[in-house]
């Protein structure tokens, strides 16, 4: 009798921040290392790589001839050569990037920062208002009802255009009835048009390296330090306009740890040099950074770090989650816009 070859189980937790990644900040550099999280509060426990930074069926999909965990594959062919670059990094203080660094760290960025569970939201958002524009036009205009019904017809799709079909529609939209959806199917699409925006965004862009001596930087479950408008060219007029959003970055510098001892900055200036010694202050900055985006949870090599204050003091990790509780050290990282509305994330 023959024996049927075993079928692997699909993964069901799936990190929405690398294991491997998360790994750069245990004193080990294994996915099952300890290191210390924090939640917002500032209650302390330990965990590990492989325990922190998922969710269940984050990345499943359900598209005809794909695995349900296809996209693990993906990021895994993305997140291998930069977890590499960075333990590489992170064993050599001071090293520069060659070219195909740059790609493996470039690539890791935005497909990190566009799967966060904020980013998805936030292009989940973008889908939803432009759609939720595009019906309330459909059933208060009638001249815009009547050129959608044309097109359609063009397209062999038979709609009513009489008054009383955009009528039976309006009063579909404002009971609620009839609404903007984002399936998970979509919104795992939205993730790669999100990197790639993002990517645009960063076009231009120069780097430099931190490498930190005596301090350590922090991780979190938003470790890329990102502010963004998020929008789509008018839904009105081209519907699939949000395929192709727009970001628009809302600062000069961004930062990012790689390792619990190195860190990136992108910015425009020529003159800046590629790596360089990070002291405690410049450490600091990018600790409160990290932490001001962070939403879940911090992870930190050491039970203690150092993190900027907001009067510029620095502080350790007992002080840091006093001013997040007491303060409001976390701020607003994104607003998503389209035709009509704005919001801010």
């Amino acid at each position: 009798m023959e024996k049927r070859a075993a079928v692997a189980k699909p993964t069901v937790r799936q990190h929405y921040v690398p294991a491997c990644y998360l790994a750069r900040f245990t004193s080990q550099g294994k996915r099952d290392s300890p290191f210390f999280i924090y939640s917002l509060d500032g209650t302390v426990r330990q965990g590990t790589p492989n325990s922190d930074g998922f969710e269940r069926h984050y990345h499943t999909i359900n598209l005809e001839g794909l695995a349900p965990d296809h996209l693990e594959t993906i990021f895994q062919k993305i997140e291998s050569p930069a977890c590499s670059l960075f333990k590489t990094l992170s064993e050599n203080p001071g090293r520069s990037l060659t070219e195909s660094d740059k790609d493996a760290l470039m690539m890791f960025f935005c497909v990190q920062a566009a799967r966060l569970p904020q980013s998805r939201k936030n292009y989940d958002a973008l889908v939803v208002d432009s759609a939720r524009v595009f019906m309330e036009e459909m059933v208060r205009s009638e001249t815009f009802f009547r050129k959608v019904t044309a097109i359609a017809a063009k397209h062999a799709i038979e709609v009513d255009s009489d008054p009383a079909t955009q009528q039976r529609l309006r009063e579909a939209v404002e009971g609620g009835h009839v609404f903007p959806y984002v399936g998970p199917n979509q919104s795992a699409v939205g993730m790669f048009r999100m990197a790639e925006a993002i990517l645009d965004a960063l076009d231009g862009m120069h780097y430099t390296l931190w490498y930190a001596d005596g301090n350590s930087f922090v991780c979190s479950d938003y470790p890329v330090g990102l502010r963004y408008s998020l929008s789509a060219d008018n839904p009105l007029e081209d519907p699939l306009s949000v395929e192709i959003p727009k970001v628009t970055l809302l600062d000069g510098s961004i930062f990012m740890p790689l390792a619990h001892n190195v860190a990136v900055v992108f910015h425009r200036s020529e003159d800046r040099p590629t790596a360089q010694r990070a002291n405690e202050r410049m450490v600091a900055i990018v600790n409160a950074i990290t932490i001001a985006h962070a939403q879940r949870f911090v992870c930190s090599i050491d039970r203690d770090f150092v993190c900027a204050l907001p009067d510029r003091r620095i502080g350790n990790a007992k002080q840091t989650f006093e001013a997040v509780m007491s303060f409001g050290l976390k701020h607003s990282k994104t607003v998503v816009k389209t035709g009509r509305t704005e919001r801010s994330h």
